[in-house]
C-alpha cells in the first residue's frame, strides 16, 4: 500500500498563485508582492527555473505550483 500522499495540482495563473500566497491582498497588489518575492528569493527562483519558469509567463505548470507549495508550507 502506498502511504505517500499524492497531491493533484492544476496549472494556475500568476494571479491565482499570488492570491494563495497573499490572500488578504488586492489581486494587483498580491501579484506585485509575488513578483518582488520571486526577485528576492534566489533559491525559490532557481527551483522554478529548473522547472521551466520564465519571468513573463502567465500560467505556472503543476510542477511549478508544487514548488510554491513547498515554500509556503
Amino acid at each position: 500500500m502506498n502511504t505517500k500522499k499524492t497531491r493533484l495540482v492544476r496549472p494556475m495563473t500568476r494571479r491565482e498563485v499570488a492570491r494563495c500566497c497573499f490572500d488578504s491582498e488586492n489581486p494587483v497588489v498580491a501579484v506585485a508582492r509575488l513578483n518582488r518575492w520571486l526577485k528576492a528569493d534566489i533559491q525559490l527562483l532557481t527551483e522554478l527555473k529548473a522547472c521551466g519558469y520564465r519571468p513573463r509567463i502567465r500560467r505556472f505548470t503543476p510542477k511549478q505550483v508544487r514548488v510554491f507549495h513547498k515554500y509556503l508550507l
